[in-house]
């Protein structure tokens, strides 16, 4: 299990400063980072390659996923043999039970069959590897996803309408369907002009995990959000609420959320950080980008410009093709970035070596002097954002001698984005 420890030091120029640790156990980061390929290591033992079966099915992936599931006698008993229309086939990774760390997830695929007449429909979990389909559920027809035959159809139908044709006429092209939940909720399926539409056997529309908690701090609560979306980008956000300070709630301040990454790719050890930087040379038309590598402990500041990143990799992790894998830590500001009497707000990214009694990011100028040797081992980025809050009316207002309201989320945050993790597009075959 990867375990990404955080730190969020809020540091408020005019009222108060306040360290809490937060550590997160991310399961998923496991899941995210595994799916790169590792090659062996001369130096030490290192685990059995962990990929994880991310690609989309091929044509014979479905074709056999397809013809298990039409073959279940559960799945008959639901919708039957004849005019059954497939609905959705794509790649599902599950770990068994019994499975090792080192151990390779079980390929399966999701297959959704359709009974029109019966307004029925089932899925079916088929394990790949065994050949065999190991779990069958029924679904009602609001809870079958609409096929494009589904959404050409309703649309022709529409246009017998003598109301529609009225008010588009007979040439009406450009169109818009949405399937109605049971709940008389609309969800739009297709718009013809967009060329959106639902996620299907051919194609994938991204989707995203929120985990958040609030901090409360004095007068304030700090929301922490974390988003892991199944392309790889993991992001880190704080927002800021409160009812205004009692004692001058018209003063504006600064809120400074700083975070304490431990990035343990592909393990602990054979870590580097490299800064991307992106340079312009003008006034030609021309630019370059490097990615020159950290030797030592070092901190600085974010050069927007230069498009800077803190770039993570591990030098034994390459992806299907070849390429190294990174992660890219890039700062998503919604302001500007403060500088205060405190030296370690001065610079807005660190890059120290793993201790695990460093943790306070005021101690930051300390825990790099003299400055240690991080290429190539195991490595801890800090970042710092920043909420300048100016407030506001509709924060609140006083009412008989109290603050009444409370100041909307104001963010701040990062996003690591992943470079040559996967071989291609996770989203299209």
């Amino acid at each position: 299990m990867t375990f990404l420890r955080y730190l969020i030091s809020p540091s408020c120029r005019t009222a108060f400063t306040l360290r809490a640790l937060i550590i997160l156990s991310l399961a998923l980061f496991g899941f995210v980072f595994g799916s790169a390929q590792s090659v062996p290591n001369q130096q030490q033992p290192r685990p059995e390659q962990k990929a994880l079966p991310l690609n989309p099915l091929d044509k014979e992936d479905k074709a056999v996923a397809e013809r298990l599931a039409r073959s279940d006698r559960r799945v008959r008993d639901l919708v039957g043999e004849a005019n059954v229309r497939l609905v959705l086939v794509q790649v599902v990774a599950l770990k068994p039970e019994s499975a090792t760390e080192s151990a390779r997830p079980v390929r399966h695929a999701e297959v959704v069959l359709f009974q029109p007449q019966g307004e029925v429909g089932a899925r079916a979990l088929v394990n790949l590897a065994s050949a065999a389909v190991e779990q069958v559920i029924r679904l009602d027809g609001s809870q079958v996803p609409m096929t494009r035959e589904d959404l050409a159809d309703a649309f022709q139908l529409a246009l017998r309408n003598e109301e529609v044709l009225k008010i588009l006429g007979p040439t009406a092209k450009s169109y818009q369907v949405q399937s109605m939940s049971l709940t008389g909720t609309a969800t739009p399926m297709e718009n013809s002009v967009t060329g959106l539409r639902v996620r299907s056997s051919d194609e994938h529309r991204g989707e995203e995990l929120i985990l958040w908690s609030a901090l409360a701090a004095a007068w304030y609560n700090y929301v922490i959000e974390w988003t892991f979306r199944d392309d790889g980008v993991v992001i880190g956000r704080v927002g800021a609420t409160s009812s205004n300070s009692p004692s001058d709630p018209w003063e504006t301040h600064m809120h400074n959320p700083i975070w304490r990454l431990d990035v343990d790719l592909n393990g602990w050890p054979n870590d580097s950080v490299a800064l991307g930087t992106h340079i312009e040379s003008l006034p030609g038309p021309s630019a370059t980008d490097v990615e020159p590598v950290f030797t030592v402990e070092a901190g600085l500041p974010w050069d927007p410009h230069a498009f800077n990143s803190l770039n993570v990799s591990d030098k034994f992790l390459k992806n299907g093709k070849g390429d190294q894998t990174e992660y890219q830590l890039i700062p998503l500001p919604t302001g500007g970035l403060s500088r205060h009497l405190e030296a370690f707000t001065q610079q807005d990214c660190w890059v120290t070596l793993y201790n695990w009694t460093e943790m306070s990011a005021r101690d930051l100028l300390s825990y790099i002097t003299p400055p240690e040797p991080v290429a190539d081992t195991d490595v801890v980025l800090w970042y710092k954002g920043s909420i300048h809050h100016h407030p506001r009316d509709e924060d609140g207002e006083i009412v008989n001698g109290y603050w009444h309201g409370v100041a909307l989320v104001m963010w701040t945050g990062f996003m690591f984005k992943p470079h040559d993790l996967f071989d291609r597009t996770p989203f299209y075959p």
